[in-house]
C-alpha cells in the first residue's frame, strides 16, 4: 500500500511539474510573440526604407500604353497550351474550357526598382507564338507580369531588384494544370552566346580530362604511390574525368540529356564522395596541405556553380566562373603531381621504366 501511495505521489508530482513547464512555455511563447509583434511594428514605423522608388534614377525608356499595345496570347481563343515535359519542353495548342485571366499593371521603371501605379489596364489580344527558340517561364517558379505597353516584365525571384523587359513573347494557361506559362523568345545573338559559353566550358573540361587520367594512372601504376591515399585519389580523379567526358559529349554533340544527365550527376557526386574519403584518410595528419588546398578549391568551385546556376546570362564574370569550374582537373594535377616528393618518385619511375630488376634468388640461379 505504501508503495502504491508513493508511486501515486510521484506521478502527481511529475504531472504538476509538466503542467507548470507547459504553462511557463506558453507564457514564454506569448511573451516572444508580443515582442516579435512590437519589433515588427517598430521596424515598420521607423521609415528605414523608402515607400517608393523616388530615390532611384528613372529609366530613360518607359513602357507607354498606345493603340499598338497588345497582350500576346499563345493560342487562339478557346484553346490553351499543352506542355510536353521532356528535354525540349514542346508546347502545342489544344481545346480547353479554362478561362485565361491575365492582369495588366501600370508601372514606372527605375534603376533596379519598379513602382506599381496600382491601376489595372485591359489590352486587346494578339494571337500567336512569335518564337523559334525560346525560354519557358511558369508562375509557380518564376515571377512575371504584363505591363501597360504589352511587354512582359520578368523579375528574378532570388533578387528583387533585378528585372528584364521582354518584347517578343506570348503567354497562356497550361490545359491540365492551370499554370500560367510565358514563352520568351531568344534572339540569334543570345542563342549564339549561350552556345559558345557551353562549348568553351566543355573544351576546358576536355583539357582537364588528360590531367585527371594522368593523376589516376600514376597513383595506380607506381608502387610507391599505390597506397590507400593513392588509390582513393586515383578513383576520385577517374570519377571526375568520366563526369567531365560525358558532360562534354552531351553539350558538344547535342546528345540526349536525360540518360547522360543521371550518369554525370552520379560521377560528380562520386568525386565529392571520394574526396570526403580522402579527407577521412588524412584527418590524423594536421599538415596535409595538399588536401586542404584541394578542399578550398572544391568549395570555391561549388559556390561558383551555385552562383552561375541562379544567375544565368552571358555576363563575363559568369563565363569566368564556369571556366574555373571546367579546369578543376588542372588544379588536381598541379596539387598532387607537381609537389617535390611525388615529382621525384615519378621521374625515378620514368627513368627506370625499361630496366630489369633481378631478385637475389633469381641472380643466384642465373649465375
Amino acid at each position: 500500500m505504501t508503495h502504491k501511495i508513493g508511486t501515486l505521489f510521484l506521478l502527481l508530482l511529475l504531472l504538476s511539474l509538466c503542467t507548470a513547464g507547459e504553462l511557463e512555455s506558453k507564457k514564454d511563447l506569448t511573451t516572444l510573440t508580443n515582442v516579435k509583434t512590437e519589433n515588427e511594428y517598430i521596424k515598420s514605423s521607423t521609415n528605414q526604407f523608402p515607400e517608393n522608388c523616388s530615390q532611384r534614377e528613372k529609366c530613360k525608356t518607359q513602357p507607354i500604353n498606345t493603340r499598338n499595345s497588345h497582350l500576346r496570347k499563345c493560342c487562339p481563343i478557346g484553346e490553351s497550351l499543352s506542355i510536353a515535359h521532356d528535354d525540349q519542353n514542346r508546347a502545342m495548342c489544344v481545346s480547353t474550357s479554362r478561362n485565361v485571366n491575365i492582369k495588366v499593371i501600370n508601372v514606372t521603371l527605375y534603376d533596379n526598382c519598379i513602382e506599381d501605379m496600382e491601376s489595372e489596364l485591359s489590352l486587346p489580344l494578339e494571337i500567336g507564338n512569335p518564337c523559334n527558340t525560346s525560354f519557358l517561364y511558369n508562375d509557380e517558379e518564376d515571377l512575371f507580369l504584363v505591363v501597360q505597353d504589352g511587354s512582359l516584365l520578368v523579375m528574378d525571384p532570388y533578387a528583387n531588384d533585378t528585372y528584364s523587359v521582354e518584347k517578343k513573347y506570348c503567354i497562356d494557361v497550361e490545359n491540365s494544370s492551370g499554370t500560367t506559362y510565358a514563352i520568351v523568345c531568344i534572339t540569334a545573338v543570345e542563342d549564339h552566346i549561350n552556345r559558345s559559353q557551353i562549348v568553351i566550358v566543355a573544351i576546358l573540361m576536355l583539357i582537364s580530362i588528360p590531367c585527371l587520367v594522368l593523376v589516376s594512372y600514376v597513383h595506380f601504376r607506381i608502387k610507391e604511390l599505390k597506397s590507400v591515399h593513392g588509390m582513393t585519389l586515383s578513383i576520385m580523379s577517374g570519377c571526375l574525368a568520366t563526369g567531365y567526358f560525358l558532360y562534354s559529349l552531351v553539350h558538344i554533340f547535342k546528345l540526349d540529356e536525360r540518360g547522360f544527365g543521371y550518369a554525370v550527376q552520379f560521377f560528380i557526386l562520386s568525386y565529392y564522395f571520394w574526396f570526403f574519403c580522402l579527407c577521412c584518410n588524412t584527418s590524423f595528419n594536421v599538415c596535409a596541405k595538399c588536401i586542404s588546398l584541394l578542399g578550398l578549391i572544391l568549395i570555391s568551385t561549388w559556390l561558383l556553380e551555385i552562383v552561375t546556376f541562379y544567375s544565368p546570362g552571358p555576363q563575363i564574370y559568369l563565363i569566368l566562373m564556369d571556366m574555373v569550374n571546367g579546369v578543376q582537373g588542372v588544379f588536381v594535377l598541379l596539387i598532387f603531381l607537381i609537389i617535390r616528393r611525388r615529382r621525384r618518385i615519378i621521374f625515378r619511375w620514368w627513368s627506370d621504366r625499361g630496366s630489369l630488376v633481378l631478385e637475389k634468388l633469381e641472380l643466384e640461379a642465373f649465375n
